[in-house]
């Protein structure tokens, strides 16, 4: 009663073309195909056993870079709306997870920003395709922004940053999908495995919303 509610105080539109759409969606199918740029997955090596493929929505342009731009103005709707797209146009099988872990963000930038963009975007990812999220995965130590940093610096940067507050042995033989926005270098998502990995899961799988080129 209050979805429908909500969708006749707030009819849910496509906000690149603005035309009323039936489901609440970012984007209608015309602009997702015009606007969401397909790249091919990517695989990150995290240690001798483990390697991570990355999976994204679109490339970081455009829509895309905009609604991640958004986190810095504090906005948690283009989070959610990051999320939707995810789960809509990442192209993955979804029932081969287990569970969904976002990468966290330090507390001192939580308090700032008042969300994690990544959690939003899992909670979303979950809850649309019956998924649990598992937030255990904390970022102990603060760190610069990534942007201004060379690829060896933002490896540095991130390094020993994360841990996971919870008993390892709970990961043993999961299926692990690390969700996060944006990957440039994948320093931050290669640390945050690193980690997670330590729990022997049978799998880990990242997924961003844009990829740089």
């Amino acid at each position: 009663m209050l979805q429908s509610l909500w969708s006749l105080v707030s009819p849910p539109f496509c906000m690149s073309c603005r035309i009323g759409l039936p489901q609440r969606e970012p984007l209608c199918i015309k602009c997702a195909r015009e606007h969401l740029i397909p790249c091919v997955s990517k695989t990150l090596t995290i240690n001798s056993c483990y390697v991570m493929p990355v999976h994204a929505a679109s490339l970081y342009e455009g829509i895309i870079q905009r609604l991640i731009r958004a986190k810095h103005f504090n906005n948690r709707l283009a989070a959610r709306q990051l999320g939707v797209c995810v789960a809509r146009h990442a192209g993955l099988d979804w029932a081969a997870y287990d569970v969904v872990i976002p990468v966290p963000l330090h507390w001192k930038r939580w308090y700032k920003r008042g969300f994690n963009q990544a959690e939003v975007m899992a909670q979303q990812i979950a809850s649309l395709h019956d998924l649990v999220v598992d937030t255990h995965l904390k970022r102990y130590r603060g760190s610069e922004y990534q942007a201004s940093l060379t690829r060896l610096e933002r490896q540095h940067n991130v390094a020993n940053c994360f841990m996971y507050n919870k008993a390892l042995n709970t990961l043993k033989d999961r299926r692990i999908l690390l969700v996060d926005d944006v990957m440039t270098t994948g320093a931050t998502l290669t640390a945050a495995a690193k980690v997670l990995v330590q729990g022997m899961p049978s799998a880990i799988t990242a997924v961003v919303a844009a990829r740089g080129r």
